[in-house]
């Protein structure tokens, strides 16, 4: 399940996310049930990934923007991931 949403997440950097200087803002405003909705997971489990990667560093959300603050470390764990 969590190498869905970093593919989901990873697609979203690459459809509409916007350089900045603190890292990759996801400019289409999602909400955590539409992100759960997308990765085919319970609002449940979005819930605690998105808190546990924003924990490690990962990502940084903000009402509905996502903050991806280091893409290459969501690309290594997805490819870490892929087992």
């Amino acid at each position: 399940m969590a190498l869905s949403k970093l593919q989901t997440i990873g697609s979203l950097v690459r459809q509409c996310g916007r350089k900045t200087p603190e890292g990759m803002l996801i400019t289409h405003p999602l909400t955590r049930q539409e992100l759960s909705e997308l990765t085919g997971t319970t609002l449940y489990t979005v819930s605690r990934t998105l808190s546990q990667w924003e924990t490690d560093g990962v990502l940084r959300t903000k009402g509905r923007q996502l903050l991806v603050r280091s893409p290459r470390r969501l690309e290594a764990l997805s490819q870490s991931t892929d087992g």
